[in-house]
């Protein structure tokens, strides 16, 4: 892919926060043969579990994606998820002690003045547009789920005891089933991809604030 991707200007920052002894996140930023790359994820399985589930989800995602060139940016994004899913199953095959280890991920493309989303988990995307943020992907949490019901408003769940509780995640199962976002690309606008270290510690309207 020959495309100038001059008009995004990527940066990222991970930080092991004030709860935990490691970090347990990765992410990657690049340009591939199907566009640019730039992919966070969150692993969960423990501190060497989570570690070595999102590195290897990261890795096996952009490597896929340097290596394989995709007409469609959804199949692109699918099937570099669904290796990574099986790469973090092999590796638990290979080291029992790693068992029950995963990883949520974010993952954006940007080709031809589009953004392309895949995401499994409750690490997020938000657009911040005109000083104006909107949540690109739908958390796959048990909490999100109880408000998708009826039965839990935003304001209780962010109290809730089990707001840390994800009902979708890379490597936890044979397969696994990755949503999938397009949206254009307009000048001035700004993108966030996180994981909850971030958006259970910063709401939304302060990111919106930091970031603009």
């Amino acid at each position: 892919m020959n495309e100038d991707f001059n008009y995004c200007h990527v940066v990222g920052k991970t930080d092991v926060g004030r709860k935990r002894a490691a970090n347990e996140d990765n992410m990657y930023n690049t340009i591939t043969q199907n566009g640019l790359v730039s992919v966070v994820c969150d692993g969960m399985g423990g501190h060497v579990g989570g570690a070595t589930a999102s590195k290897i989800a990261v890795s096996t995602i952009v490597d896929n994606l340097n290596k394989v060139y995709y007409d469609d940016p959804r199949i692109a994004i699918g099937e570099s998820i669904d290796r990574a899913n099986q790469a973090i199953i092999n590796k638990t095959i290979e080291q029992p002690e790693l068992q029950g280890m995963g990883s949520t991920c974010v993952l954006l493309l940007v080709r031809n003045g589009k953004v392309y989303i895949g995401h499994v988990g409750d690490s997020r995307i938000y657009l911040i547009r005109s000083k104006r943020i909107v949540q690109l992907t739908k958390d796959h949490s048990y909490v999100e789920m109880l408000i998708a019901k009826g039965e839990l408003t935003k304001e209780e769940a962010d109290n809730y005891p089990m707001k840390n509780m994800i009902t979708r995640a890379i490597g936890v199962n044979e397969s696994v089933e990755c949503d999938f976002y397009k949206t254009e690309i307009m000048s001035g606008d700004k993108i966030v991809l996180c994981t909850d270290g971030l958006t259970n510690m910063v709401n939304d309207e302060r990111i919106a604030e930091v970031m603009s």
